[in-house]
């Protein structure tokens, strides 16, 4: 190994403790500190299993209210329920978008 690699090493660890020598004096001075966490108590999966499950009988099987953006695709018309209109481009949000930047 040459002199300079050597000096190039040195010079690297040199920074890097002055780094970090900085990074704890600005922590300090902020007041950050780092502390341990108390974690929250997560049931095992046999606490989970063995538990009563969640009756799920009073769910409806159709929702009372539909809601999708104003291009959905795949969406089954319903006139009944939603409207006479299903085109795509119903020019809602025409004059927020500009043809030019910063549109």
């Amino acid at each position: 190994m040459n002199r300079n690699a050597i000096y190039g090493v040195i010079a690297c660890i040199v920074c890097a403790a002055a780094a970090y020598f900085a990074a704890t004096e600005i922590n300090s001075f902020l007041g950050i500190s780092a502390l341990d966490k108390e974690l929250p108590q997560v049931p095992s999966s046999s606490e989970l299993l063995e538990s009563d499950p969640v009756p799920y009988s009073d769910v409806p099987t159709t929702l009372p209210l539909r809601i999708a953006d104003f291009g959905s695709v795949g969406v089954i018309p319903d006139a009944d329920h939603w409207g006479q209109d299903y085109s795509h481009n119903l020019r809602h949000f025409e004059k927020a978008i500009l043809p030019d930047p910063p549109f």
